[in-house]
Parts: structure tokens; sequence; C-alpha cells
């Protein structure tokens, strides 16, 4: 018997602004804003039920490539009591559950936000250095080919600083190296 396709929307019905969503294709049931529709590593709700312990496990799903643990947190979880009435489950979670996740959710969509800013800098810096090299990337890493040389340029996280690999004749490396110090202004 499927406790919580009984269960979760009972929650849901006492829980203001969530409603119950589950899909099978996961064997899993959620609670969502309402107004919303599932999607996953959204803001939502993972009800989880064991049957053995009459318990019902909640806890929170979160952005794309970010937990709590990215930032140095605790992925917040409750249990309640599966024979519990719905109503007073709800107040749990309200009570317990969702101010700790709501938080943390914020922190965490923040932190998913940089990361997709910082990506973009470094695949932008990228792609400005391939075109210097007469090539192409869709990475944060360059690799280019010379008859002379070859190497790569690694753009670090953000876009702000690289490393740069070169192979080749000492001789025609050391030319390369010193016209560009020179033209950087970097020797003194």
């Amino acid at each position: 018997m499927n406790h919580l396709a009984t269960i979760g929307p009972a929650i849901a019905k006492h829980l203001p602004g969530w409603k119950y969503v589950h899909l099978e294709e996961y064997h899993a049931a959620y609670l969502i804003p309402e107004n919303t529709t599932w999607k996953r590593y959204e803001l939502a709700i993972h009800l989880s039920a064991d049957t053995y312990k009459k318990r019902i496990h909640v806890s929170g799903c979160w952005p794309v490539g970010v937990t709590p643990r990215d930032i140095r947190e605790e992925s917040p979880s409750i249990n309640v009591g599966l024979d519990r009435d719905p109503k007073r489950i709800a107040a749990d979670i309200q009570r317990r559950f969702l101010p700790k996740y709501l938080d943390l959710y914020r922190k965490c969509a923040a932190q998913a936000q940089h990361n997709t800013e910082s990506e973009n800098s470094q695949k932008a810096v990228a792609q400005e250095f391939a075109k210097l090299a007469g090539t192409t990337t869709d990475s944060g890493r360059v690799h280019f080919y010379r008859d002379d040389c070859y190497g790569d340029v690694e753009i670090h996280w953000g876009g702000e600083t690289a490393s740069l690999v070169l192979r080749g004749d000492v001789a025609i490396l050391k030319r390369a190296i010193k016209a560009a110090l020179e033209k950087a202004s970097c020797t003194g």
C-alpha cells in the first residue's frame, strides 16, 4: 500500500502554499509550491515513508549542482509519525523543517547562480584565448598547435586568472616569452 499517496495530499491541504505531487517514475512523493509544475532540482519537499518504523522522512531538494554541504551547512530533515493526523504532520513540517530548509535553499540558489556566472565568465575568457590562438573551445581550456610550438591555456574558475603551458623548441619559446613579457610590461 502506498501510504504517501493517501496521506500526502492530506498533508498538503494543511500546508499553505504547497501542493502534493506523486512521481511514479521516481517512486517518490513531493510537496511543491502551488502554481508551479514539477521540475527536478527545484524547490520541493521530498517525502519518503518507512512503513517498518511507521515514519515519514521529510527532506528537501536543492538547485542543480549545489547542496548545503557545498556551502558548509547541514541538510535539514525531520521524521514524523506515519500514523499521525495530517494536520499535525503539516504543522511539524511548517515549524521544524520549512524555516531552515527555505533559508538554506535561498543560500544554495545564490551559490548556484554564482557558479553559473563564474562558469560563463571562464568560458568567455577561454573563447577569447581560442580566438587569439586560431582555434575553438567549448570549455575553460584551450589547446593550440603551431608548426614551431603547441600548448594549453587553462582558464581558472571565474575567468580572472589563467595558466599557460607552452611546448616546443627552447630558443623559439624564449623569444616568444620575452616578447610577450615586454609587451605586457611584466619585466623589470
